[in-house]
């Protein structure tokens, strides 16, 4: 399987997990930065358990084993400063300003990586960056602004483009699985240092969800888990520059997944999609279609 399938496949697992997010956060946890928290925590420690079932513990480099650390760290690291956005800022801007990430993952991979792509693979980057703003936006003139979590989601972007320039330079330098073990490790430590730093208690939350709520939270781990995996083997094959374009895609499939699932199963999810939004989205999609095409 080609890195674009890979990668594609990988988004199309998160935004699954982003709807999944979506019901376990409206019907059953309302607490979404303690519901993040759980997940990676949970998410690591599948990814950890199945990597040393794979390769087993063996010696690593310092200095990549320092690097995966941090690339851990610098992973849960974002997604707090996304989830402290989503508290106080509208989803459709906050999914906008998501789109600053692959900007910030060109920019660390040319300098830090030396990644250098050839003309059709900085096109394809461009027309990939415009599909991903086009398939974030609201159509609504009125509410045009500089977003509140504009600042949050800077810090967003930076250390999730940074967390996927260190993973796919230690992918290159050691191997995979075992770069797997210590980068999951490196965000277990993290996401329990936040959890007693904001007095969070995850299995607290997990106790007092329902039988449905529990099973839902552990296939998204699963799902998730899976996505990340899928996503690292990417890294190891392909530009992460274009693997971070590709995260374009991702609003896309959440804007399809809720559509089909507000006019099948609305009981389970109903979102207000107008007219506007759907052309808006298929002009999205268009232009995906001719980056994808030009990798």
């Amino acid at each position: 399987m080609s890195w674009i399938s890979l990668a594609i496949l990988a988004y199309f697992l998160w935004a699954m997990s982003n709807i999944i997010d979506k019901i376990v956060v409206t019907k059953y946890v309302k607490d979404y930065f303690c519901l993040s928290l759980m997940s990676i925590l949970f998410g690591s420690f599948f990814i950890l358990i199945y990597s040393i079932i794979v390769s087993g513990i063996n010696p690593i480099n310092l200095t990549i084993l320092v690097i995966a650390l941090l690339a851990g760290f610098t992973r849960v690291l974002a997604y707090c400063f996304y989830y402290k956005a989503m508290s106080y800022e509208e989803a459709s801007r906050v999914t906008i300003l998501t789109q600053l990430a692959p900007i910030f993952t060109l920019l660390f991979s040319v300098l830090l990586i030396k990644e250098v792509l050839n003309f059709n693979g900085y096109l394809a980057f461009i027309l990939l960056l415009i599909s991903g703003i086009l398939s974030s936006t609201k159509f609504d003139v009125k509410k045009i602004k500089i977003s509140l979590a504009f600042w949050d989601m800077i810090l967003f972007a930076i250390t999730v483009s940074a967390s996927a320039v260190m993973m796919k330079y230690i992918f290159g330098q050691a191997n995979f699985w075992q770069c797997m073990i210590w980068i999951v490790i490196g965000e277990i430590i993290t996401s329990i240092i936040i959890s007693i730093l904001f007095k969070k208690s995850l299995f607290k939350i997990f106790n007092l969800t329902a039988l449905k709520g529990k099973i839902l939270v552990i296939f998204n781990e699963i799902l998730s888990s899976s996505a990340l995996i899928i996503y690292s083997l990417a890294l190891t094959l392909g530009s992460v520059t274009l693997i971070g374009a590709l995260s374009t895609s991702n609003p896309i499939f959440v804007f399809l997944m809720a559509l089909l699932m507000s006019i099948f199963v609305p009981k389970i999810l109903k979102e207000e999609i107008d007219k506007n939004t759907i052309i808006l989205k298929i002009f999205a999609i268009i232009i995906m279609g001719a980056g994808i095409y030009l990798l």
